[in-house]
Protein backbone atom coordinates (compact mmCIF):
# COMPACT_ATOMS: atom_id res chain seq x y z
CA UNK A 1 0.00 0.00 0.00
CA UNK A 2 2.43 2.76 -0.82
CA UNK A 3 0.15 5.07 -0.59
CA UNK A 4 -1.66 4.90 2.58
CA UNK A 5 1.90 4.43 3.48
CA UNK A 6 3.50 7.53 2.31
CA UNK A 7 0.52 9.16 3.87
CA UNK A 8 1.13 7.94 7.36
CA UNK A 9 4.78 9.26 7.12
CA UNK A 10 3.78 12.32 5.89
CA UNK A 11 1.51 12.48 8.88
CA UNK A 12 3.95 11.34 11.54
CA UNK A 13 6.79 14.03 9.63
CA UNK A 14 4.70 16.57 10.94
CA UNK A 15 3.96 15.57 14.50
CA UNK A 16 7.72 14.11 15.08
CA UNK A 17 8.94 17.73 15.92
CA UNK A 18 6.32 18.41 18.36
CA UNK A 19 6.28 18.65 21.77
CA UNK A 20 4.07 17.72 24.94
CA UNK A 21 2.70 20.75 24.62
CA UNK A 22 2.23 21.08 21.42
CA UNK A 23 0.13 18.06 21.36
CA UNK A 24 -2.15 19.98 23.60
CA UNK A 25 -2.60 22.47 21.44
CA UNK A 26 -6.62 22.88 20.41
CA UNK A 27 -7.51 20.36 17.77
CA UNK A 28 -10.49 18.03 17.30
CA UNK A 29 -11.23 14.68 16.27
CA UNK A 30 -14.80 13.51 15.99
CA UNK A 31 -16.00 13.77 18.35
CA UNK A 32 -12.53 14.51 21.01
CA UNK A 33 -11.47 17.44 21.47
CA UNK A 34 -8.72 16.67 23.53
CA UNK A 35 -5.58 18.55 21.59
CA UNK A 36 -3.74 18.07 18.81
CA UNK A 37 -2.59 14.52 19.96
CA UNK A 38 -5.68 12.78 18.14
CA UNK A 39 -4.35 13.56 14.75
CA UNK A 40 -2.02 10.50 15.30
CA UNK A 41 -4.64 8.64 17.95
CA UNK A 42 -7.44 9.42 15.65
CA UNK A 43 -5.93 8.26 12.65
CA UNK A 44 -4.27 5.57 14.73
CA UNK A 45 -8.52 4.45 15.12
CA UNK A 46 -9.02 4.43 11.67
CA UNK A 47 -6.13 2.73 10.49
CA UNK A 48 -6.89 -0.12 13.00
CA UNK A 49 -10.69 -0.23 12.28
CA UNK A 50 -9.06 -0.49 8.42
CA UNK A 51 -7.10 -3.36 9.47
CA UNK A 52 -9.96 -5.35 11.10
CA UNK A 53 -11.98 -4.56 8.12
CA UNK A 54 -9.34 -6.30 5.91
CA UNK A 55 -8.80 -9.11 8.27
CA UNK A 56 -12.79 -9.95 7.54
CA UNK A 57 -12.16 -9.88 3.91
CA UNK A 58 -9.34 -11.92 3.90
CA UNK A 59 -10.91 -14.48 6.03
CA UNK A 60 -13.75 -14.95 3.39
CA UNK A 61 -10.86 -16.06 1.31
CA UNK A 62 -7.49 -17.70 1.12
CA UNK A 63 -6.35 -17.08 4.73
CA UNK A 64 -2.92 -16.38 5.75
CA UNK A 65 -0.18 -19.07 5.14
CA UNK A 66 2.21 -19.74 7.89
CA UNK A 67 5.09 -17.98 5.82
CA UNK A 68 2.64 -15.12 5.32
CA UNK A 69 1.86 -14.61 9.29
CA UNK A 70 5.67 -14.96 9.81
CA UNK A 71 6.20 -11.91 6.96
CA UNK A 72 3.72 -9.66 8.60
CA UNK A 73 5.36 -10.15 11.50
CA UNK A 74 8.75 -8.89 9.77
CA UNK A 75 6.40 -6.41 8.34
CA UNK A 76 5.97 -5.06 11.75
CA UNK A 77 9.24 -5.22 12.45
CA UNK A 78 9.98 -2.99 9.57
CA UNK A 79 7.80 -0.22 10.52
CA UNK A 80 8.31 -0.11 14.28
CA UNK A 81 12.20 0.08 12.70
CA UNK A 82 11.12 3.31 10.61
CA UNK A 83 8.77 5.50 13.42
CA UNK A 84 12.04 5.07 15.79
CA UNK A 85 14.48 6.04 12.80
CA UNK A 86 12.61 9.08 11.77
CA UNK A 87 13.78 12.83 11.85
CA UNK A 88 17.44 11.17 13.45
CA UNK A 89 19.64 13.53 12.22
CA UNK A 90 23.49 13.26 10.84
CA UNK A 91 24.92 14.10 13.97
CA UNK A 92 23.06 11.72 15.48
CA UNK A 93 23.51 9.18 13.56
CA UNK A 94 27.09 9.10 13.93
CA UNK A 95 27.31 10.21 17.33
CA UNK A 96 29.18 7.68 20.34
CA UNK A 97 26.44 7.47 22.48
CA UNK A 98 28.99 5.60 25.26
CA UNK A 99 32.49 3.94 25.60
CA UNK A 100 32.41 0.34 23.71
CA UNK A 101 28.87 1.33 22.31
CA UNK A 102 27.94 1.37 18.64
CA UNK A 103 26.64 4.74 17.43
CA UNK A 104 23.48 4.36 15.22
CA UNK A 105 24.89 4.16 12.18
CA UNK A 106 26.43 0.51 13.16
CA UNK A 107 23.21 -0.45 14.40
CA UNK A 108 21.13 -0.19 11.65
CA UNK A 109 23.70 -1.13 9.06
CA UNK A 110 24.16 -4.87 11.22
CA UNK A 111 20.50 -4.95 11.04
CA UNK A 112 20.09 -4.21 7.95
CA UNK A 113 23.28 -6.20 6.67
CA UNK A 114 21.81 -9.20 7.94
CA UNK A 115 19.22 -9.26 6.70
CA UNK A 116 21.39 -9.77 2.63
CA UNK A 117 22.24 -13.56 4.64
CA UNK A 118 18.44 -13.93 5.83
CA UNK A 119 17.06 -13.26 2.73
CA UNK A 120 19.39 -15.73 0.89
CA UNK A 121 19.30 -18.49 3.19
CA UNK A 122 15.04 -18.43 2.81
CA UNK A 123 15.41 -17.77 -0.63
CA UNK A 124 18.02 -20.70 -1.33
CA UNK A 125 15.99 -22.94 1.02
CA UNK A 126 12.81 -22.56 -0.90
CA UNK A 127 14.43 -22.98 -4.17
CA UNK A 128 16.15 -26.04 -2.93
CA UNK A 129 12.96 -27.48 -1.85
CA UNK A 130 11.45 -26.82 -5.43
CA UNK A 131 13.63 -28.33 -6.68
CA UNK A 132 13.40 -31.53 -4.84
CA UNK A 133 16.83 -31.51 -2.25
CA UNK A 134 18.98 -31.55 -5.42
CA UNK A 135 21.31 -28.61 -4.29
CA UNK A 136 23.71 -28.84 -0.48
CA UNK A 137 21.31 -28.38 2.09
CA UNK A 138 23.53 -25.93 3.46
CA UNK A 139 23.89 -22.22 1.78
CA UNK A 140 26.36 -22.03 -0.11
CA UNK A 141 29.02 -19.57 0.19
CA UNK A 142 28.49 -15.83 -1.42
CA UNK A 143 24.83 -16.23 -2.42
CA UNK A 144 24.06 -13.39 -0.99
CA UNK A 145 26.68 -11.63 -3.15
CA UNK A 146 24.88 -13.22 -5.80
CA UNK A 147 21.66 -11.69 -5.47
CA UNK A 148 22.72 -8.51 -4.12
CA UNK A 149 26.34 -7.79 -5.67
CA UNK A 150 29.02 -7.85 -3.46
CA UNK A 151 29.19 -6.71 0.00
CA UNK A 152 32.17 -4.87 -0.11
CA UNK A 153 31.21 -2.83 -2.98
CA UNK A 154 27.51 -2.34 -2.94
CA UNK A 155 26.40 -2.45 1.00
CA UNK A 156 29.56 -1.85 2.70
CA UNK A 157 29.86 1.70 1.96
CA UNK A 158 26.39 2.70 2.59
CA UNK A 159 27.11 1.33 6.03
CA UNK A 160 30.03 3.38 6.78
CA UNK A 161 29.74 6.75 4.69
CA UNK A 162 25.83 6.14 3.42
CA UNK A 163 23.73 8.87 4.98
CA UNK A 164 20.28 7.31 7.22
CA UNK A 165 18.37 7.84 3.92
CA UNK A 166 20.58 5.55 1.18
CA UNK A 167 20.59 2.71 3.90
CA UNK A 168 16.45 2.97 4.02
CA UNK A 169 16.19 2.79 0.44
CA UNK A 170 18.35 -0.42 0.32
CA UNK A 171 16.50 -2.06 3.26
CA UNK A 172 13.01 -1.20 1.54
CA UNK A 173 13.91 -2.67 -1.61
CA UNK A 174 14.74 -6.01 0.36
CA UNK A 175 11.99 -6.01 2.23
CA UNK A 176 9.14 -5.46 -0.74
CA UNK A 177 11.63 -8.48 -2.66
CA UNK A 178 10.93 -10.31 0.84
CA UNK A 179 7.37 -10.04 1.31
CA UNK A 180 6.56 -10.49 -3.03
CA UNK A 181 9.35 -13.68 -3.05
CA UNK A 182 8.27 -15.36 -0.22
CA UNK A 183 4.50 -15.47 0.18
CA UNK A 184 4.24 -18.22 -2.12
CA UNK A 185 6.20 -20.27 0.19
CA UNK A 186 4.20 -22.84 1.48
CA UNK A 187 3.68 -24.64 4.77
CA UNK A 188 5.37 -28.02 3.33
CA UNK A 189 8.61 -26.05 2.01
CA UNK A 190 8.46 -23.97 4.99
CA UNK A 191 9.33 -27.80 7.19
CA UNK A 192 12.36 -28.35 5.46
CA UNK A 193 16.01 -28.12 6.72
CA UNK A 194 18.44 -24.72 6.45
CA UNK A 195 21.94 -25.22 7.15
CA UNK A 196 24.19 -22.41 7.72
CA UNK A 197 27.55 -21.49 9.85
CA UNK A 198 25.39 -23.00 13.36
CA UNK A 199 26.20 -26.87 12.10
CA UNK A 200 23.03 -27.81 12.79
CA UNK A 201 19.92 -28.35 10.77
CA UNK A 202 17.05 -25.05 11.18
CA UNK A 203 13.29 -25.18 9.63
CA UNK A 204 13.35 -22.57 6.68
CA UNK A 205 10.36 -21.02 8.95
CA UNK A 206 12.79 -20.63 11.85
CA UNK A 207 14.74 -18.22 9.20
CA UNK A 208 11.97 -17.05 7.90
CA UNK A 209 11.34 -16.15 11.66
CA UNK A 210 14.95 -14.74 11.99
CA UNK A 211 13.58 -11.33 10.16
CA UNK A 212 11.49 -10.32 12.63
CA UNK A 213 13.72 -11.36 16.00
CA UNK A 214 16.74 -10.03 14.73
CA UNK A 215 15.27 -6.83 13.78
CA UNK A 216 13.48 -6.82 17.21
CA UNK A 217 16.27 -7.19 19.18
CA UNK A 218 18.19 -4.10 17.79
CA UNK A 219 15.52 -2.21 17.88
CA UNK A 220 15.82 -2.44 21.48
CA UNK A 221 19.79 -1.51 20.96
CA UNK A 222 18.38 1.59 19.14
CA UNK A 223 16.17 2.49 21.64
CA UNK A 224 19.14 2.87 24.18
CA UNK A 225 21.14 4.82 22.02
CA UNK A 226 19.07 6.99 21.33
CA UNK A 227 18.31 7.72 24.94
CA UNK A 228 22.14 7.99 25.37
CA UNK A 229 22.32 10.36 22.90
CA UNK A 230 19.67 12.74 24.94
CA UNK A 231 16.90 11.77 22.86
CA UNK A 232 14.42 9.90 24.59
CA UNK A 233 11.06 8.96 23.10
CA UNK A 234 8.87 12.05 23.96
CA UNK A 235 4.56 11.67 23.70
CA UNK A 236 5.33 13.10 19.87
CA UNK A 237 7.46 9.44 18.94
CA UNK A 238 5.60 7.22 21.30
CA UNK A 239 2.19 7.99 19.29
CA UNK A 240 4.24 7.85 15.89
CA UNK A 241 5.34 4.53 16.74
CA UNK A 242 1.52 2.69 17.66
CA UNK A 243 0.46 4.95 14.14
CA UNK A 244 3.19 2.56 12.05
CA UNK A 245 2.13 -0.39 14.10
CA UNK A 246 -1.34 0.04 13.17
CA UNK A 247 -0.36 0.52 9.46
CA UNK A 248 1.78 -2.53 9.79
CA UNK A 249 -1.22 -4.22 11.06
CA UNK A 250 -3.84 -2.98 8.05
CA UNK A 251 -0.93 -3.54 5.44
CA UNK A 252 -0.40 -7.26 7.12
CA UNK A 253 -4.02 -8.65 5.68
CA UNK A 254 -3.32 -7.95 2.37
CA UNK A 255 0.00 -10.02 1.76
CA UNK A 256 -0.18 -12.44 -0.69
CA UNK A 257 -3.75 -10.80 -1.89
CA UNK A 258 -2.21 -7.14 -2.87
CA UNK A 259 -5.63 -6.44 -4.59
CA UNK A 260 -7.83 -6.51 -1.63
CA UNK A 261 -9.25 -2.91 0.05
CA UNK A 262 -7.90 -0.81 -2.82
CA UNK A 263 -10.12 1.48 -2.39
CA UNK A 264 -10.75 1.47 1.63
CA UNK A 265 -7.21 2.09 1.59
CA UNK A 266 -6.87 5.34 -1.00
CA UNK A 267 -9.68 7.09 0.77
CA UNK A 268 -7.80 6.34 4.05
CA UNK A 269 -4.73 7.45 2.48
CA UNK A 270 -6.23 10.95 1.35
CA UNK A 271 -7.54 11.81 4.59
CA UNK A 272 -4.62 11.00 6.38
CA UNK A 273 -2.87 13.10 4.02
CA UNK A 274 -4.83 16.21 4.59
CA UNK A 275 -4.62 15.40 8.59
CA UNK A 276 -1.10 16.05 8.45
CA UNK A 277 -1.34 19.68 7.19
CA UNK A 278 -4.33 19.87 9.84
CA UNK A 279 -1.97 19.21 12.46
CA UNK A 280 0.62 21.71 11.49
CA UNK A 281 -2.11 24.16 11.07
CA UNK A 282 -3.55 23.62 13.65
CA UNK A 283 -0.12 23.79 16.15
CA UNK A 284 0.66 26.99 14.06
CA UNK A 285 -2.62 28.40 14.69
CA UNK A 286 -1.91 28.01 18.82
CA UNK A 287 1.20 29.42 18.75
CA UNK A 288 -0.01 32.58 17.12
CA UNK A 289 -2.43 33.49 19.50
CA UNK A 290 0.26 32.43 22.44
CA UNK A 291 2.20 35.26 20.69
CA UNK A 292 -0.91 37.52 20.86
CA UNK A 293 -1.39 37.14 24.08
CA UNK A 294 2.88 37.69 25.66
CA UNK A 295 2.40 40.45 23.41
CA UNK A 296 -1.17 41.66 25.27
CA UNK A 297 -2.34 42.30 21.29
CA UNK A 298 -6.28 41.79 21.97
CA UNK A 299 -6.29 42.76 18.08
CA UNK A 300 -4.98 39.88 16.95
CA UNK A 301 -6.22 37.38 19.23
CA UNK A 302 -9.43 38.34 19.24
CA UNK A 303 -9.10 37.89 15.12
CA UNK A 304 -7.71 34.39 15.74
CA UNK A 305 -10.69 33.74 18.70
CA UNK A 306 -13.21 34.55 15.58
CA UNK A 307 -11.85 32.17 13.16
CA UNK A 308 -11.29 29.41 15.80
CA UNK A 309 -12.83 30.07 19.56
CA UNK A 310 -11.64 27.15 20.61
CA UNK A 311 -7.94 28.13 20.59
CA UNK A 312 -8.72 29.67 23.77
CA UNK A 313 -7.80 26.64 25.19
CA UNK A 314 -3.76 27.20 23.91
CA UNK A 315 -1.32 26.33 26.51
CA UNK A 316 2.65 27.60 26.58
CA UNK A 317 5.42 25.21 26.73
CA UNK A 318 4.82 25.03 30.68
CA UNK A 319 1.61 24.24 30.38
CA UNK A 320 0.20 27.33 31.18
CA UNK A 321 -3.71 28.41 29.83
CA UNK A 322 -3.44 31.52 27.42
CA UNK A 323 -6.00 32.90 29.54
CA UNK A 324 -3.61 32.97 32.97
CA UNK A 325 -0.34 33.51 30.56
CA UNK A 326 -2.74 37.18 29.42
CA UNK A 327 -3.28 37.71 33.58
CA UNK A 328 0.72 36.65 34.37
CA UNK A 329 1.26 39.47 31.44
CA UNK A 330 -0.31 42.20 33.17
CA UNK A 331 -3.57 41.71 30.13
CA UNK A 332 -6.72 41.20 32.31
CA UNK A 333 -8.95 42.01 29.79
CA UNK A 334 -7.64 40.06 27.56
CA UNK A 335 -7.75 36.84 29.88
CA UNK A 336 -11.51 38.22 30.50
CA UNK A 337 -11.84 37.30 26.74
CA UNK A 338 -10.61 33.85 26.52
CA UNK A 339 -12.10 33.06 29.51
CA UNK A 340 -15.34 32.97 27.60
CA UNK A 341 -14.03 30.85 24.99
CA UNK A 342 -12.87 27.74 27.49
CA UNK A 343 -13.62 25.83 30.18
CA UNK A 344 -11.57 26.48 33.27
CA UNK A 345 -9.33 25.17 35.39
CA UNK A 346 -9.23 25.57 38.93
CA UNK A 347 -6.36 27.18 39.17
CA UNK A 348 -7.40 29.76 36.22
CA UNK A 349 -10.75 30.38 37.57
CA UNK A 350 -8.79 31.26 41.20
CA UNK A 351 -6.44 33.87 39.47
CA UNK A 352 -9.28 35.29 37.48
CA UNK A 353 -11.32 35.22 40.80
CA UNK A 354 -14.32 33.40 39.54
CA UNK A 355 -15.81 32.11 43.04
CA UNK A 356 -18.60 30.39 41.55
CA UNK A 357 -16.52 28.26 38.80
CA UNK A 358 -13.81 27.08 41.89
CA UNK A 359 -17.16 25.88 43.82
CA UNK A 360 -18.23 24.04 40.69
CA UNK A 361 -14.84 22.73 40.02
CA UNK A 362 -14.36 21.34 43.78
CA UNK A 363 -17.93 20.03 43.37
CA UNK A 364 -16.92 17.83 40.56
CA UNK A 365 -13.31 16.88 42.22
CA UNK A 366 -13.49 17.00 45.56
CA UNK A 367 -10.83 18.06 48.25
CA UNK A 368 -8.13 16.44 46.47
CA UNK A 369 -8.36 19.60 43.94
CA UNK A 370 -8.02 21.78 46.61
CA UNK A 371 -4.05 21.55 47.32
CA UNK A 372 -3.73 20.23 43.48
CA UNK A 373 -1.15 21.99 41.70
CA UNK A 374 -1.32 23.76 38.26
CA UNK A 375 1.33 22.72 35.75
CA UNK A 376 3.51 25.28 36.48
CA UNK A 377 3.67 24.42 40.01
CA UNK A 378 0.75 26.71 41.76
CA UNK A 379 -1.86 25.96 43.96
CA UNK A 380 -5.20 27.51 43.50
CA UNK A 381 -4.93 29.43 47.25
CA UNK A 382 -1.78 30.72 45.81
CA UNK A 383 -3.02 31.78 43.15
CA UNK A 384 -6.06 33.88 44.26
CA UNK A 385 -3.74 35.61 47.08
CA UNK A 386 -1.39 36.55 44.02
CA UNK A 387 -4.02 38.38 42.32
CA UNK A 388 -5.90 39.77 44.94
CA UNK A 389 -9.54 37.36 45.39
CA UNK A 390 -10.14 37.96 48.59
CA UNK A 391 -14.05 36.06 48.90
CA UNK A 392 -12.19 32.73 46.48
CA UNK A 393 -9.57 32.61 49.22
CA UNK A 394 -11.05 32.65 51.99
CA UNK A 395 -13.95 30.00 50.49
CA UNK A 396 -10.74 27.91 50.17
CA UNK A 397 -9.30 28.42 53.03
CA UNK A 398 -12.45 27.76 54.41
CA UNK A 399 -12.71 24.45 52.63
CA UNK A 400 -9.76 23.48 53.69
CA UNK A 401 -6.23 24.62 51.51
CA UNK A 402 -3.06 24.42 52.92
CA UNK A 403 -2.35 28.13 53.58
CA UNK A 404 1.47 25.96 53.90
CA UNK A 405 1.47 24.77 50.74
CA UNK A 406 5.29 25.56 48.72
CA UNK A 407 4.94 26.26 45.02
CA UNK A 408 6.26 23.41 43.19
CA UNK A 409 8.79 25.40 40.98
CA UNK A 410 11.84 27.42 41.45
CA UNK A 411 9.78 30.22 43.36
CA UNK A 412 9.30 27.95 46.43
CA UNK A 413 6.21 30.31 47.24
CA UNK A 414 3.62 29.82 50.04
CA UNK A 415 -0.02 31.66 49.85
CA UNK A 416 1.78 34.34 52.35
CA UNK A 417 4.15 35.38 49.85
CA UNK A 418 1.51 35.76 47.33
CA UNK A 419 -0.19 37.71 49.41
CA UNK A 420 2.43 39.62 50.18
CA UNK A 421 4.20 40.26 46.95
CA UNK A 422 0.62 41.41 45.28
CA UNK A 423 0.14 43.40 48.38
CA UNK A 424 -3.12 42.44 49.27
CA UNK A 425 -3.59 43.64 53.10
CA UNK A 426 -6.43 41.83 53.66
CA UNK A 427 -5.95 38.00 52.24
CA UNK A 428 -2.78 38.13 54.23
CA UNK A 429 -4.81 38.70 57.44
CA UNK A 430 -7.10 35.86 56.16
CA UNK A 431 -3.96 33.51 55.92
CA UNK A 432 -2.26 34.68 59.17
CA UNK A 433 -5.42 33.88 61.04
CA UNK A 434 -5.31 30.58 59.73
CA UNK A 435 -2.13 29.50 60.77
CA UNK A 436 0.39 30.93 57.84
CA UNK A 437 3.93 31.02 58.93
CA UNK A 438 5.04 35.04 59.02
CA UNK A 439 8.89 33.49 58.79
CA UNK A 440 8.89 31.25 55.86
CA UNK A 441 10.84 31.63 53.30
CA UNK A 442 10.89 31.76 49.79
CA UNK A 443 13.27 29.54 47.71
CA UNK A 444 16.03 32.67 47.35
CA UNK A 445 15.69 33.51 51.19
CA UNK A 446 12.95 36.17 50.59
CA UNK A 447 10.25 36.81 53.22
CA UNK A 448 7.15 38.20 53.37
CA UNK A 449 8.07 41.17 55.52
CA UNK A 450 10.76 41.66 52.58
CA UNK A 451 7.72 42.15 49.92
CA UNK A 452 5.70 44.37 52.58
CA UNK A 453 9.02 46.49 53.13
CA UNK A 454 9.68 46.48 49.31
CA UNK A 455 5.82 47.44 48.40
CA UNK A 456 5.88 50.55 51.19
CA UNK A 457 3.62 48.96 52.90
CA UNK A 458 3.61 49.75 56.40
CA UNK A 459 0.24 48.38 57.25
CA UNK A 460 1.16 45.12 56.17
CA UNK A 461 4.73 45.36 57.85
CA UNK A 462 2.90 45.58 61.33
CA UNK A 463 0.26 42.77 60.67
CA UNK A 464 3.33 40.12 59.94
CA UNK A 465 5.19 41.65 63.20
CA UNK A 466 2.41 40.81 65.07
CA UNK A 467 1.90 37.12 63.75
CA UNK A 468 5.74 37.28 64.73
CA UNK A 469 7.36 37.53 62.42
CA UNK A 470 11.34 38.48 63.00
CA UNK A 471 13.03 41.59 61.51
CA UNK A 472 16.45 39.72 62.33
CA UNK A 473 15.61 37.26 59.19
CA UNK A 474 14.50 39.76 56.83
CA UNK A 475 16.19 40.86 53.97
CA UNK A 476 15.78 45.12 53.99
Amino acid sequence: MPDLAAAVRQLAVAAQPLTDADLGQPYRWLAHDEGARFALLGSMHELRALAVALAAERRAGPPLTRAQHALSQYHAAVRDLEAIMLGVTAAEYDASPAPGEWPLRYVYGHMVGAERNFFALVDYGARRQRQGGGLPPTLPDGEADRLFGPFAATFLPLMETGAPAEVAAFHTALHDRALADFAAITDEELDGPSLWWEGEAYSLEYRLHRFDAHLRQHTAQLERTLDQLGRPANEARRLIRLLYAALAEAEAATIGAPEMGVAARAELAATLAARAAELTAAVGRANDLLAAVRAGDATRAAALLAEQPGLAASADASGVPAVRLALYRGHTELAAQLAKGTELEIWDAAALGRLAAVAAIYGDWGDFILNEYSRDGFTPLQLACFFGHEDVARWLIEKGASVAAVSRNGQGIQPLHAAAAGDHLGIARLLLAAGADANAPQSNGFRPLDAARQNENAELAELLLAHGADPALARA
